[in-house]
């Protein structure tokens, strides 16, 4: 699988990248997308109502009060890939933690521990 940073990382030689075609795809930005694309990480339908919007309401501040960056695009705080661990970490600790610490310990996961 391809890292979620850029660690571990290498370019590819000259000569194999030759063979390939870079398409450059912008991230998604809009929320009914992003808020399907959770729905189908989270496993239970319980799960989904309320988390769902609290994840697209945290997701949209941190759109909103991002920077832009050089091309006048807003930096993205979180990637698809970072709400999909966090729905994922909900879904594993939800019934210990309960849905609103799992929520929570799932924010901590993806903000502090994904840097």
């Amino acid at each position: 699988m391809n890292p979620g940073g850029d660690f571990g990382k290498r370019e590819l030689s000259p000569a194999l990248r030759n063979r390939f075609t870079e398409v450059w795809v912008p991230p998604i930005q809009d929320l009914d997308e992003i808020r399907s694309i959770i729905k189908e990480r989270l496993s239970s339908e319980a799960l989904s109502g309320e988390v769902v919007e609290n994840m697209l309401k945290v997701w949209q501040f941190l759109y909103d009060n991002s920077s832009e960056g050089l091309e006048g695009n807003k930096k993205q705080f979180l990637s698809i890939r970072d709400l999909a661990a966090w729905a994922d970490f909900i879904n594993l600790k939800a019934e210990e933690l309960g849905p609103s610490m799992a929520f929570g310990h799932g924010a901590y996961l993806v903000f502090l521990d994904g840097f």
